[in-house]
């Protein structure tokens, strides 16, 4: 249905591929394995909108005015945390998604910077070390 878009995959951390998964994902011309190697708050800059599900990867998106889809359909429900965040679109069916990757309507991210995740302040983590 997405012929003409590239998607990337990015599992967490600790999970892998099964066998399986990996052929299928191989017979698809659009589809492909992102780079774990490389880390996701630099990674996510590639990338114009972001699609995910329970992942801080998400929030990191919005961190740096990315429109973010929060999937939930198929068997993915959405999780508390991230229930509410209103910079979230909303991906409740295959429709939605092409709506989200092609409509220039789609909410746009309007946090401030730091609105997530603070600046690292090294004295903060020196004087919790120190204690």
């Amino acid at each position: 249905k997405f012929e003409s878009m590239n998607f990337y995959i990015r599992l967490h951390p600790q999970e892998g591929y099964n066998p399986n998964q990996i052929g299928i994902i191989n017979t698809l011309e659009n589809l492909n394995f992102d780079d774990k190697s490389v880390d996701s708050s630099q990674a996510v800059l590639r990338y114009p909108r972001v699609l995910g599900v329970f992942s801080t990867v998400l929030f990191e998106a919005l961190e740096y005015d990315k429109p973010v889809g929060l999937i939930a359909y198929g068997g993915v429900e959405s999780h508390a945390a991230f229930e509410g965040v209103e910079e979230f679109n909303k991906i409740e069916n295959l429709e939605r998604i092409g709506q989200f990757i092609h409509d220039n309507s789609v909410q746009e991210p309007k946090v401030q910077k730091g609105g997530y995740y603070d600046t690292f302040d090294a004295e903060v983590i020196n004087n919790l070390i120190n204690k």
